[in-house]
């Protein structure tokens, strides 16, 4: 595989194997799998270096959190036009209550609106979903057209030749100068993309407007000192804490996103192309300012149910958090959420620098439907039926700049903070070693529960867990290779 660095992950278009595949994409051989980021907002899955299928997800829906169940019957497919040509879908969407009622309206608008294409649905639960393309991959083809896939499942199949690219859906729409780049840039490869971000959720900071004016502050932070210090006043132990975040190994993965929240703020990485970055100045920052709130302003050992339970109560001064528990606090106390709800972008000014959990789209390159495939995506992401839909589902992202309807924005009050800022896919802090990211995660967490539990200097745990994260990655593969 040819190699390029164009500030992109790189990859070329040599033939891969069905053996390096495998390797690739960690079936049958050791490799682990890499959970979506809005999962982690759950109880995470814990998978080791053994060869086994994706974890059942946790409680929370694995892409972003279920659509509120509509208050109509769920549309029945348009029936199939004469010499219609059968396109697969292949997504687990579909198999998520809530969600699959939502996107079954959009594709029975598309059976409405033509008669040339019908969409087949090819559905797996998400706990197989991985396990069964991968299969399908390596034994030569995926049996598909149109997609949906993760980032860190998307990027092994890239480089093994399993897309095409999305520029002809891009181009029709008119929305490349509109694309974010920390988000559609992770599958921008050779001037294409081959992917286009449609579903998903950013990070944002949730606040309690009335514990706020109770310690007279006006306004959110914008600044991490300033956020600290906010998180210090409004701090009451034990019934009130000015932050909540999780903190162990139990939850690692929910611990390493919240660790992620300041290092991509403060506008670092975790690994830079082969470089690993665990000891650079800006992660070490963003260990103190952890280390800081842990010790003066978060409710220590709360799991993530715990704190979003406590902060349904009126228990958290501010948190940040994807903006799926936005949904999630107002079906627990609508009161709180109508009267003392508010939201800000993350505390990072002047970027505001924020994780963005996506899902993308695509199109499988030796589909026999190719032009079937880009029709369907081309009808799903039009600005009407798109926001629509988004709109339905109480979703707050934005594939590109002006997606969703303002109209309906300005009927959420809380919502803007969560749409400013520069988003950052997760995935792309693993830099070329995204097929070790449970092993990059288990190496600085540990070394960072040290920080926080042990009395460990900053400095010292993670220079430590740098050694050992770059004598590990001296047997890493990437996918540079």
């Amino acid at each position: 595989m040819s190699t390029r660095s164009d500030g992109n992950m790189r990859f070329g278009t040599r033939q891969v194997s069905r053996r390096s595949l495998l390797k690739l994409v960690g079936i049958g051989v050791s490799a682990v799998a890499v959970a979506p980021l809005v999962a982690a907002c759950a109880p995470p899955p814990s998978p080791t270096a053994a060869p086994a299928p994706p974890p059942k997800p946790a409680a929370v829906a694995p892409t972003t959190a279920p659509a509120p169940a509509p208050t109509q019957p769920a549309p029945t497919a348009a029936p199939k036009p004469a010499g219609a040509i059968n396109v697969k879908y292949l997504t687990w969407l579909l198999a998520e209550k809530g969600r699959d009622e939502n996107i079954r309206t959009v594709i029975k608008q598309y059976h409405d609106a033509q008669t040339k294409y019908q969409i087949e649905e090819v559905v797996f639960p998400f706990s197989e979903f991985d396990t069964k393309i991968f299969t399908q991959a390596a034994a030569g083809k995926i049996d598909g057209d149109a997609m949906n896939w993760q980032p860190s499942t998307g990027v092994r199949l890239m480089v093994a030749g399993h897309f095409a690219p999305m520029d002809p859906v891009i181009d029709k729409l008119g929305i490349r100068a509109k694309l974010e780049p920390g988000i559609a840039n992770f599958f921008l490869r050779d001037g294409k993309y081959w992917a286009l971000p449609t579903l998903g959720a950013p990070w944002g900071v949730m606040f309690n407007k009335e514990l706020f004016q109770q310690a007279g502050l006006t306004r959110p932070a914008e600044a991490p000192e300033e956020y600290l210090e906010y998180a210090r006043k409004l701090t009451k132990k034990p019934n009130q804490f000015g932050h909540a975040c999780r903190t162990t190994l139990a939850e690692r993965f929910g611990f390493f996103i919240d660790l992620s929240d300041w290092v991509v703020g403060l506008e670092g990485t975790w690994v830079d192309g082969k470089k690993i970055m665990v000891n650079s100045e800006k992660t070490l920052k963003a260990v103190n300012y952890y280390k800081q709130l842990y010790d003066e302003a978060i409710p220590q050992g709360a799991t993530g149910s715990d704190y979003r339970r406590m902060n349904a109560e009126g228990k958290i001064a501010q948190v940040i958090e994807p903006a799926v528990f936005v949904a999630t606090l107002k079906r627990a106390n609508l009161e709180h959420y109508e009267k003392k709800l508010g939201g800000a972008a993350v505390p990072f000014k002047p970027k505001h620098r924020k994780l963005v959990g996506p899902t993308f789209a695509g199109v499988v390159d030796k589909s026999t439907q190719k032009d079937g495939a880009y029709d369907f995506w081309n009808f799903f992401h039009k600005p009407d039926i798109w926001s629509a839909m988004a709109q339905r589902a109480g979703d707050l992202f934005e594939p590109w700049k002006g997606a969703i309807n303002q109209e309906y924005i300005k009927t959420l009050q809380w919502a803007p903070g969560f749409l400013a800022g520069e988003g950052v896919l997760l995935d792309s802090l693993y830099g070329d070693y995204i097929l070790n990211a449970n092993e990059i995660q288990q190496i600085t967490l540990t070394h960072v529960s040290a920080v926080l539990t042990a009395g460990k200097k900053p400095e010292e745990a993670l220079a430590a867990a740098q050694k050992e994260l770059e004598e590990a990655a001296k047997g890493w593969q990437t996918v540079t290779k």
